[in-house]
């Protein structure tokens, strides 16, 4: 794990990066089975 220290403040960097691409990974696939639009709704 990447920590970052600033004083006696701690972050764990590599866990909120590990967060953001499983979360984006998953909207991924959340769109896969949303309705395509259709033409009349595009315009």
């Amino acid at each position: 794990m990447i920590d970052f220290y600033v004083g006696n403040w701690h972050f764990a960097t590599f866990n909120l990066a590990d967060s953001a691409i499983c979360i984006g990974a998953a909207l991924i696939v959340l769109e896969g089975f949303l309705p395509k639009p259709t033409a009349k709704e595009q315009a």
